[in-house]
């Protein structure tokens, strides 16, 4: 939904100019019965949605690829949980306080759900060993990406 709306930011700008009736759509009523006017989105406002949207696609895009029902998705779940986590270490480094915040809130908890101490999935990566492309030297090369060499 934000990378639609995202297109149509020029339209939301100009409707605010000329449109009286669309700013009443913008009335934030609180406990006492009071109207507050909150407004439309401003230009920060549409930053922090291109932001989420860039953070966001990285999920959305590894859910689509990995919990596909027509097809088997176990031989492309290591793909994917290294693609997931190599986007959030570059995440974590950007410049934006609000995309790297939002990053390392991810990157905690990825690491809670997938990290070494917590993974117990093992049969998981069997997938990969098995797959005749990929055999235990790709997940060996990943887990020494991903943890340190006592851990891998």
């Amino acid at each position: 939904m934000l990378e639609a709306v995202e297109k149509f930011e020029k339209v939301f700008v100009r409707l605010g100019e000329s449109e009286p009736r669309y700013m009443g759509y913008f009335l934030e009523v609180d406990l006492k019965g009071n109207k507050k006017n909150i407004g439309p989105p401003c230009l920060e406002d549409w930053e922090n949605a291109r932001t989420l949207l860039k953070f966001l696609k990285i999920f959305y895009m590894v859910t689509l690829r990995f919990s596909g029902s027509l097809h088997a998705t176990s031989n492309s779940f290591f793909n994917e949980l290294i693609y997931m986590h190599t986007n959030l270490l570059q995440l974590c480094k950007s410049r934006d306080n609000l995309l790297s915040g939002m990053a390392m809130n991810m990157m905690l908890k990825f690491e809670k759900y997938w990290g070494c101490e917590a993974n117990k999935k093992n049969l998981l990566y069997v997938a990969n060993v098995l797959d005749p492309r990929l055999k235990l030297k790709y997940v060996k090369f990943y887990f020494g990406e991903l943890y340190d060499y006592d851990k891998a």
